[in-house]
């Protein structure tokens, strides 16, 4: 009885043990839960830092799968020891139950032999001090049949009560399983999302590299219309200055374009400012070069009037 109530406080100190734990883990993940509804909550910074949070929770789910494998196959673990205890426990109490119908045979047996006894008595009294002697017999018999009998209802007592505990733990482990598998089923939406946010990241990165090939495809006409620009201004002497000095400043607009879109290329989320201020900047280039036409046109004119005149 000693070594039962042992094991017992024992079993109960490691349950305590494992609740604890299982506490402990279940409020790291509510706190990690936390930080990212938290982070998403706060759109600055999100551009930056979507890549390095797509990496935690890539490990973080993988880490939660690994500690609920784990688990599941130690709680797999304990319900084959409970199921064995229950196997082993209906054993004893079927051989209980044998000895129990042993006893009950030899008890019918005893009584049919006490009533021979009497019958005998009934009919040879003079054999009186015999009968006398079976049924002090048979009375120490029925004494002993019904003290075994009592030990064996103690011991079917104590066995019912084990089995109701061991149930119990059975329920128990059966409620952390399932406990578990609702982790495993938030932990796969927790992937799920995931993999979301990593394919939204994607279309929206396809999307900023379409806007740069654009930016870099005004930025060539923008070139032409410049080389255009520098054309017509050579053939004309009275405003080659200033349409040098235009020309001159559309190169410059272009470099700080070129060099913009080589920033925008190496770091995605920059690159819709930069296609901006490339739009920006292009559209005042295109200005230019029309304000160039417009002159070289009424130079073009003033020349003209004066071939006329002469």
């Amino acid at each position: 009885m000693k070594e039962k109530e042992q094991s017992s406080r024992l079993n109960k100190k490691k349950e305590k043990k494992k609740e604890k734990e299982k506490k402990q883990q279940t409020s790291k993940l509510q706190e990690k839960e936390k930080e990212k509804v938290e982070q998403r909550d706060d759109p600055k910074g999100e551009d930056e830092n979507n890549g390095s949070e797509n990496e935690d929770q890539e490990v973080e789910v993988a880490e939660t799968f690994a500690a609920l494998k784990e688990k599941k196959q130690a709680d797999k673990a304990k319900i084959a020891v409970l199921e064995k205890g229950l196997r082993d426990e209906s054993e004893k109490s079927a051989a209980l139950e044998a000895g129990l119908r042993a006893v009950t045979i030899k008890t019918e047996e005893m009584l049919d032999r006490l009533q021979v006894a009497e019958a005998t008595a009934a009919d040879a009294t003079s054999t009186s001090q015999a009968a006398s002697l079976l049924a002090a017999t048979t009375n120490e018999t029925s004494q002993a049949a019904a003290s075994l009998a009592q030990q064996a209802a103690d011991t079917a007592q104590a066995l019912q009560a084990r089995l109701e505990e061991t149930e119990g733990k059975v329920v128990k482990v059966v409620g952390d399983l399932q406990q578990t598998e609702e982790t495993s089923q938030a932990t796969a939406r927790l992937a799920q999302q995931a993999a979301n946010t990593a394919q939204a990241l994607q279309a929206r990165l396809e999307e900023t590299e379409g806007k740069v090939d654009k930016v870099d495809g005004d930025l060539q006409q923008a070139k032409n219309d410049i080389a255009l620009t520098s054309s017509i201004s050579a053939s004309l002497a009275k405003s080659e200055e200033m349409t040098w000095r235009i020309v001159q400043a559309g190169i410059k607009k272009v470099a700080i374009l070129e060099t913009k879109v080589a920033e925008a290329n190496s770091t995605a989320t920059q690159a819709l400012g930069m296609a901006n201020d490339a739009g920006n900047y292009l559209y005042r280039t295109q200005e230019v070069v029309t304000d160039t036409n417009k002159r070289v046109e009424k130079l073009e004119k003033i020349k003209k009037e004066k071939n006329d005149d002469q």
